[in-house]
């Protein structure tokens, strides 16, 4: 098995990295190789201010270890992590961070699989989350129980003004109750 190495030293305001060239085992491996090396850097770096890392196959494991990052950096204000097969653990480990970290204003979160408890965890994270402007949860198997929760956490949020849940399966009865929590609130775009 191919191994890869890299150094990277986070020094410019930009960060974007696409491992999509190499195989499906090769890709993750060294995804996760370097998630480790970048969450690392990111928990010290004082220049970084935009992380794009989609479509890059990170898993929970990466997605824990930039959540640990996430919880000491100060610089970071917009992180992509599109397409990259988190799952409700690494959804519950982003939320956490989401608690603490006092600079991310935008987070693209579209295309993972954190489901109804990843939506719980970050409906949780926006209650206590005062810089977050823009969340992005497009396509995430967010259920209504999810919903639910995010629509009780647009009544104590005051600073998130846009939030896409495209293409989950919330329906009904948590649509409904988003609808009434955004039209009461007046300044979050769905």
């Amino acid at each position: 098995m191919p191994q890869f190495s890299c150094m990277i030293q986070l020094s410019s305001f930009t960060l974007r990295m696409q491992l999509s060239d190499f195989d499906d085992t090769t890709a993750q491996n060294a995804s996760r190789q370097v998630t480790a090396v970048v969450a690392n850097e990111l928990k010290v770096n004082k220049t970084l201010i935009q992380l794009e890392l989609a479509w890059n196959k990170i898993s929970d494991r990466g997605g824990e270890a930039l959540a640990e990052a996430l919880k000491l950096n100060k610089t970071l204000t917009q992180l992509d992590l599109r397409g990259n097969q988190i799952s409700e653990r690494g959804g519950e480990a982003l939320a956490e961070a989401l608690k603490v970290n006092k600079t991310l204003t935008q987070l693209d979160f579209s295309h993972n699989q954190i489901s109804a408890r990843g939506g719980e965890a970050l409906a949780e994270a926006l209650k206590v989350n005062k810089t977050l402007i823009k969340l992005v949860l497009r396509h995430n198997q967010i259920s209504a129980r999810g919903g639910d929760a995010l629509a009780e956490a647009l009544k104590l949020n005051k600073t998130l003004t846009q939030l896409d849940l495209s293409g989950n399966q919330i329906f009904n009865r948590a649509g409904k109750a988003l609808g009434i929590a955004v039209l009461e609130d007046g300044r979050i775009v769905l």
